[in-house]
């Protein structure tokens, strides 16, 4: 099993890139951090998912640019059905790069 705690100095590595030196956007943040810190990219990853299966990481993000999109690109995000509401009410009154936001009805939920 993986240490999962934050003082590990493999995750202290980690997080330290993770969390304070990875700015804007990066192709391939998780090779990035690998780089920085030292680690081999699959021990970055292993270590990453561990910590998130243990809570001492909430989440990791991915930030889209919209910017760099085709004007009138469409972009699908699949939500889970119990945050779809927070989901639509946040692009929809603040994202500034959305043109409309629609909920499709046609898809199937799934398990």
């Amino acid at each position: 099993m993986l240490p999962v705690e934050h003082d590990d100095p493999i995750n202290a590595k980690i997080l330290a890139i993770s969390e304070d030196k990875i700015e804007g956007f990066v192709r391939e943040p998780f090779e990035e951090i690998a780089r920085r810190s030292g680690v081999d990219v699959d021990v970055v990853m292993a270590r990453i998912a561990a910590m998130l299966r243990a809570g001492t990481i909430r989440r990791v993000r991915q930030t889209l640019l919209a910017t760099n999109l085709a004007d009138g690109a469409l972009v699908a995000w699949k939500v889970p059905p119990d945050k779809i509401d927070n989901a639509f009410d946040w692009m929809f009154q603040r994202d500034p790069f959305s043109g409309h936001v629609v909920l499709r009805s046609t898809d199937a939920v799934t398990a």
